[in-house]
């Protein structure tokens, strides 16, 4: 799935949708709140909880399960005048519930020390290059990306 959504999802947005979303996902249970150097505890405090009384809390109440996610794939190029170019190559991977966790944790590890080795150590025209893995409670994403130099894209793909 493209970062910025497809452009055929904007119709199954509504007023419900969206409050929906909110009453869901924006509530006192699912907020942490952290302060650093804050000079009266006791008044941040107070300050947190005006904001937050008014929202409706969601705790006892069941919670419906998401429809598991799709992984679509494709190609998205953003054609833009700079002179880096970034790639990310992802596949769907397992869930952070799944048994797999830990192997791809281990894998996405010695993946970066190769990628450090091998590559941003050896040629020059690689910026960066990092193994990705990003696990979520239904699927994940595993994958490279690396960016360079826009006079070495045909060097960047190989």
């Amino acid at each position: 799935m493209p970062l910025k959504g497809l452009k055929g999802n904007i119709g199954n947005l509504s007023a419900f949708t969206l409050q929906k979303f909110q009453l869901d996902n924006i509530n006192p249970n699912k907020i942490v709140v952290c302060a650093a150097g804050v000079q009266n505890h006791d008044e941040f405090v107070e300050l947190v909880n005006q904001k937050l009384h008014s929202m409706p809390s969601t705790e006892g109440q069941k919670v419906t399960p998401r429809e598991k996610s799709a992984y679509l794939g494709g190609e998205v190029r953003s054609l833009t005048d700079s002179n880096d170019v970034n790639l990310v190559l992802a596949l769907e991977s397992s869930s952070w519930t799944s048994s797999d966790f830990y192997a791809l944790k281990v894998l996405e590890r010695f993946t970066n020390l190769r990628l450090e080795n091998n590559v941003l150590n050896k040629l020059h025209y690689f910026d960066t290059a990092q193994a990705l893995n990003f696990t979520f409670s239904d699927s994940g994403l595993f994958g490279i990306r690396c960016s360079g130099s826009a006079d070495h894209i045909n060097d960047l793909y190989t």
